[in-house]
């Protein structure tokens, strides 16, 4: 049985587009639908946030960054690009983590559901990039890295071209 057969899918629209969170992420946003010029407004405001120097939880990065749409949607820099990329394709992410120190997981990762032709999709970016793609639920797949989070930024840029 191969990956698409068992995971790809979509649950029901009640679940996808409520605003009460899931159980697998109490803080889900519905953040479908969308589009190029929304990624390149993600990738560039998670860029600036990569690049801060400080620590991103004190004042100072708030006053600096408030306007700053990863802090709006509740995006962890590092794979927020991810999730505005398979939003883009059609797809629904429904976690993340970057991984970093502090956080619930201990590896960059998006969860998402997808149908088949966004899986190929999916699977033909992760393999140009080396990212990895497994099923996370019936329907779920999660897409990750052992790596760092610049895998999963260039997995986004790679993506975005697979549309």
């Amino acid at each position: 049985m191969s990956i698409a057969d068992q995971y790809v899918g979509f649950p029901d629209e009640a679940t996808m587009s409520t605003d009460q969170g899931l159980f697998a992420n109490h803080h889900y946003r519905d953040i479908r639908g969308l589009d190029a010029d929304d990624f390149a407004r993600i990738w560039e405001d998670e860029e600036s946030l990569l690049a801060y120097e400080g620590d991103l939880g004190d004042d100072d990065a708030f006053e600096e960054f408030q306007d700053n749409e990863l802090f709006i949607l509740d995006l962890d820099p590092g794979v927020a690009s991810t999730v505005a990329a398979l939003s883009t394709l059609g797809a629904c992410p429904y976690s993340s983590c970057s991984g970093d120190a502090g956080h619930r997981e201990t590896h960059p990762l998006v969860v998402f559901w997808a149908d088949r032709d966004i899986l190929n999709k999916v699977l033909a970016a992760a393999a140009v990039v080396g990212v990895e793609v497994e099923g996370a639920g019936s329907p779920g797949l999660i897409v990750y890295t052992l790596g760092d989070v610049s895998l999963m930024r260039a997995f986004a840029q790679e993506l975005m071209g697979q549309r």
